[in-house]
């Protein structure tokens, strides 16, 4: 029996519009991510329609500029009294 060979995907981002001439109608619009054999994607990088796609590694680190709050805390320390420091505090009218 003959040993089956895993092929190779990878994920690539279309950078822009791509029309394959396979006759399959497959249109890759510019922004769509897509998970392609390695020589496809390779087809594609090589004439400047599509780069690998880092985009999933990404979304799960947020960089620290991404305005991402991972603690909820506002970057303000929830056991310090600064913010309760007179001045700080709002007083209701008694």
């Amino acid at each position: 029996m003959a040993k089956r060979q895993t092929v190779k995907k990878v994920s690539v981002r279309f950078v822009r519009e791509a029309r394959p001439k396979d006759g399959s109608g497959t249109v890759f619009y510019a922004g769509e991510v897509h998970e392609l054999r390695e020589d496809s994607a390779e087809h594609w990088m090589r004439r400047g329609y599509a780069v690998i796609d880092s985009g999933a590694q990404e979304e799960q680190e947020p960089s620290a500029d991404s305005g991402a709050d991972p603690d909820g805390t506002n970057g303000t320390d929830p056991e310090s009294d600064a913010d309760n420091a007179p001045g700080n505090i709002e007083e209701k009218p008694q």
